[in-house]
């Protein structure tokens, strides 16, 4: 018998399955030249890709980290803020496409009817967003006497 989705709870293994998808997403949604012009692949996509794939490894490099005294718990917290910075950034360069590439609003995906837009992409970024702060703070009261 299954959980009911009420009654799940949110792991931090939950926010590195979401960083992974955030991130393919990302990928996959930049390699199509009818959405990012080629031009602007190395100037400006390719960092896009980069920081979402940079979410992926700070968020799996803070979850191998085993606490076991204040200097390991600070190193979590480190890999902690390097994915949440990846993130505010990768959310200014969405803005940023989203401004320059009108197109995106408008684009359907393959076979589906929900469209390509700020919403659904940014959806998956803040729901990595608030999975790594709420991580982050349940880290800083288990941990606050370490």
């Amino acid at each position: 018998m299954s959980v009911p989705k009420s009654k799940r709870n949110e792991t931090p293994l939950t926010v590195l399955s979401d960083a992974q998808q955030l991130a393919i997403y990302t990928v996959l949604m930049c390699s199509d030249e009818q959405r990012f012009p080629k031009k602007y692949r190395l100037s400006f996509i390719a960092d896009m890709e980069k920081q979402a794939v940079n979410i992926v490894s700070y968020t799996s490099s803070a979850n191998a980290v085993y606490v076991n005294d204040a200097e390991s718990y600070m190193l979590r917290r480190t890999y902690q803020q390097r994915a949440i910075a990846e993130i505010a950034g990768l959310q200014a360069r969405m803005q940023i496409a989203f401004a320059l590439f009108p197109q995106l609003k408008r684009m359907k995906e393959a076979g589906e009817k929900k469209k390509i837009n700020i919403a659904n992409w940014s959806g998956q970024l803040y729901k990595v967003k608030a999975g790594l702060l709420a991580w982050k703070k349940s880290d800083a009261e288990r941990y606050k006497s370490k």
